[in-house]
């Protein structure tokens, strides 16, 4: 009902991968016109490594079970095993925008272990922890990374305002540091597989044409809804709050919501998750807050409406929901 039954039809494009996976393009379900290659296939990769991944069965099985571990993960991070406010906090983010529903329509690409990646640096205590998440983030995409660590910077820069600039500088030195140790590995090891497969370019302003624009300006307000769902309600009232980061993150999600449009034929899945780590941290911190503003039935209230108000996912220019694309 949430997100849309149709959308998990895409386990049969998995399915068909798994089993065509010397040539995509005989797949029955599968678009001839396209590469299917995936610019790194760590999960895989280590799947067959360890022997977990043996047959085109197994394959989905495991990925499906990772993709169930990177939507467990955020709960089990320490600070919110110990907090009943943080785990709701959580529970919102998680279950009222588009993670789980990426999370279970992409299963067996990136996005678990990018899930995973950011709950280790926006709920993590330890700095060496959130860096743990920046190599890994890196490894597993590190395009995607890169964005991440760009936004994540700027959230803590805010955040942490009372600190000298010396302590700040020296935290967001770790989290880039480490971002760039995952990145230059894979690429050295993607240049020792014979080169990666991904066809990532640069940012080009030419791409903001007239053409472009008009259908930006026709679909933001279904990409900004599908970033953040029923959990526009919680960060607008932190905003009014004058939380630490919340009006900065909203900011935030407004430029990346533009942006990152000139690149992305995935526009939820590209927008959310590079924010996905600012948004926890922002969150975390302003769990003080959020107590006042999810007291009693308004705290049940939102719970309710994250489970059941309806969260889309855009898609080149699409709306999907129900297995139904609305727009083009």
């Amino acid at each position: 009902l949430k997100y849309g039954i149709g959308s998990f039809p895409q386990w049969v494009t998995l399915y068909d991968i798994g089993t065509h996976w010397m040539d995509p393009r005989a797949g029955a379900h599968l678009d001839a016109h396209n590469d299917y290659l995936l610019g790194n296939s760590l999960a895989a990769v280590v799947g067959g490594m360890t022997g977990i991944v043996r047959s085109r069965e197994s394959y989905g099985i495991a990925m499906l079970v990772l993709s169930f571990a990177a939507l467990i993960w955020p709960f089990a991070m320490p600070q919110v095993r110990q907090s009943t406010q943080k785990a709701l906090l959580v529970f919102l983010l998680v279950l009222a925008g588009p993670v789980a529903a990426i999370l279970m329509t992409w299963v067996g690409g990136y996005d678990a272990l990018t899930v995973i990646a950011a709950s280790l640096i926006g709920l993590a205590r330890s700095r060496w922890a959130m860096a743990i998440g920046f190599f890994l983030a890196a490894v597993n995409h590190w395009s995607m990374a890169l964005i991440a660590v760009v936004i994540w910077a700027v959230v803590v820069w805010v955040l942490q305002a009372h600190r000298p600039r010396r302590d700040r500088s020296a935290m967001i030195g770790i989290g880039v540091g480490a971002f760039l140790a995952g990145a230059i590995v894979i690429h050295v090891v993607l240049a020792g597989w014979g080169g990666s497969t991904s066809r990532a370019s640069g940012f080009d302003l030419s791409l903001y044409d007239t053409e472009f624009l008009g259908r930006l300006l026709t679909w933001l307000p279904a990409i900004l809804w599908s970033v953040l769902g029923v959990c526009w309600v919680l960060f607008g009232r932190l905003a009014g709050r004058r939380a630490p980061g919340a009006r900065v993150l909203l900011a935030l999600v407004l430029a990346a919501s533009v942006l990152i449009q000139a690149r992305a034929l995935d526009a939820t899945r590209d927008t959310v998750l590079p924010l996905l780590p600012a948004i926890l941290l922002v969150a975390m911190a302003g769990s003080s807050d959020a107590s006042e503003v999810l007291r009693g039935w308004r705290a049940w209230g939102l719970a309710a409406a994250a489970v059941v108000v309806p969260t889309a996912l855009v898609f080149g220019w699409q709306v999907y929901w129900l297995g139904w694309g609305v727009g083009g």
